[in-house]
């Protein structure tokens, strides 16, 4: 879940650490809209001694900054520099997907059930009890008969 208060100190906190050139291609009632929505009781303070990309960001901020910079800041050219380069991380990372098999990784082993055992909050392995043909068929006419 998007904590937009959060996201919104921290892409402030970053605005006031911008050249006052580019916040004056933010237009004031963004700017205001920012100010007015963050997050006040939000701890996160920009550093100056780091580049952004170390600076723990999150990336709902960080994206909220990619669009203000793609809306105001940024000149045609930069814009389809950035574009191309977004572009290029969503193909590595849909090659990256197609490439990884979730499935497999979370697949499951018919010989191991887990159980959980709520008195001590913690999970076991035990090993499937195999039910014999007569417990399998009045299973399935539990089921039919709606039980």
């Amino acid at each position: 879940m998007i904590d937009n208060g959060k996201v919104l100190a921290e892409v402030d906190e970053i605005l006031h650490h911008f050249p006052h050139e580019h916040l004056l291609k933010i237009p004031e009632q963004v700017r205001d809209s920012i100010a007015k929505y963050k997050d006040t009781s939000n701890e996160w303070k920009y550093d100056i001694t780091k580049p952004l990309k170390d600076q723990n960001v999150s990336k709902d901020a960080m994206s909220f900054l990619i669009y203000l910079n793609m809306e105001y800041i940024l000149n045609h050219d930069q814009k389809l520099e950035l574009q191309g380069i977004l572009e290029s991380n969503e193909k590595a990372y849909e090659s990256l997907a197609q490439d990884f098999n979730f499935e497999e990784v979370f697949k499951t082993n018919d010989a191991f059930e887990t159980t959980t055992i709520e008195s001590q909050n913690e999970c076991q392995l035990t090993e499937k009890n195999e039910k014999n043909f007569f417990e399998k068929i009045l299973l399935k006419i539990k089921k039919m008969l709606g039980f």
